[in-house]
């Protein structure tokens, strides 16, 4: 170690020019990184000014190809301000895809994506919320993917409307290819013996549903047919977007909630296969509407689970009001518990109106200010 140390030390001394070089590329290195330095300070220093978070503008200087005030982006922010984006818009913008800002001619760039959106019906404010939640769009080729992708949604689609609506409620289908994307899932699909028209229900009204991969698809399909759930009925799809909007965890938190008020695993299956979107009610709602129907009109849970209809409605407009007027009834003896089970809840505001509030104006002079204070 010694020997090599100093054969070093004597090999620089005694090559003047080796030395002179190799300081002169340490210098070099040294400024470059200084260089670099400042540069992406500026760039981090510049992003949390468009109203980044420190770590956020941290990580996108990264991908954001500007150094000095020279070279700002100030045209590009100019370009999105002009277009009517907010500057939190611009915010998560530059957050879900900081290169954006590092274009030279946003205008030339963008504005023909922007336009073409426009084209096919969409309104300024439905696109700036839709390129706000997913701003890669922007980074799509016109006519390269954007142009090819929106045919081939309107030829499964039919209509610029209905591509439209699918891109607004599943903005991340639209940047990828959704041709390779959507295939697999519809094959899956159809082995199983859904429709063509089921498929493009799922499709219209929940594409993030088909926005996955084709095993985990597949795990989808198999926990619906464990139902019974007959795949040709439209239940069946309606029972894959219910099942794929949350996670099992939350599944699991809500039927605890039906759990808590009686209700069986088996009763809680039957009540989700006659109507899927009783497991989409928030644990909330659940909780008021079961302490409404149980607590308070004092039903068996069990009705909950052949009328599942009974949680989907509103709890101001339909629950609430009705069931204070049943409980009046109830109280004074005029009608039976045996005869309000579901049917108070099912019927039509008509039929309501003339069978449970009308029919006892006499006995209850008060019932229908009673039944009309909720909706004001």
């Amino acid at each position: 170690m010694i020997g090599a140390s100093l054969l070093r030390k004597r090999y620089c001394c005694s090559c003047p020019l080796s030395s002179s070089l190799t300081l002169t590329l340490l210098f070099q290195r040294h400024h470059q990184f200084s260089a670099i330095s400042n540069q992406h300070s500026f760039a981090v220093s510049y992003l949390e000014k468009c109203g980044l978070s420190p770590k956020s503008a941290l990580s996108a200087a990264k991908y954001a190809r500007f150094s000095t005030p020279e070279r700002s982006p100030d045209s590009v922010l100019s370009f999105f301000t002009d277009q009517g984006f907010s500057i939190s818009q611009l915010s998560k913008i530059l957050t879900g895809a900081p290169s954006l800002i590092s274009c030279k001619d946003a205008r030339k760039l963008y504005m023909p994506k922007i336009q073409f959106f426009k084209s096919k019906g969409f309104i300024q404010t439905e696109l700036i919320k839709t390129i706000t939640l997913n701003p890669i769009i922007l980074q799509r080729s016109l006519h390269g993917f954007i142009i090819p992708h929106f045919d081939y949604l309107k030829g499964l689609l039919g209509s610029d409307d209905k591509v439209v609506h699918v891109i607004k409620r599943c903005p991340a289908l639209f940047t990828k290819n959704s041709q390779s994307r959507l295939e697999p899932n519809f094959s899956i699909l159809q082995k199983h013996g859904v429709s063509q028209s089921g498929i493009m229900y799922m499709l219209s009204q929940q594409p993030r549903c088909l926005d996955r991969r084709p095993d985990k698809f597949e795990i989808l399909v198999e926990e619906i047919m464990k139902f019974g759930i007959n795949p040709l009925r439209q239940t069946f799809v309606v029972a894959m977007i219910v099942k794929s909007s949350m996670s099992k965890l939350t599944w699991q938190r809500k039927l605890d909630v039906y759990k808590k008020w009686g209700l069986s695993e088996e009763e809680m299956s039957l009540a989700f296969v006659k109507l899927p979107w009783c497991m989409a009610v928030s644990e909330e709602k659940l909780s008021k509407a079961m302490d409404i129907y149980v607590n308070k009109l004092r039903l068996e849970s069990s009705v909950i689970s052949k009328c599942p209809t009974m949680i989907g409605y509103s709890l101001k407009e339909r629950i609430i009001p009705r069931s204070l007027v049943i409980q009046v009834l109830l109280l004074k003896g005029l009608i039976d518990k045996s005869i309000v089970k579901g049917s108070a809840f099912i019927c039509s505001e008509k039929l309501f109106l003339e069978k449970f509030v009308n029919n006892y104006g006499n006995e209850v002079p008060d019932l229908l200010k009673l039944y009309d204070q909720h909706f004001k």
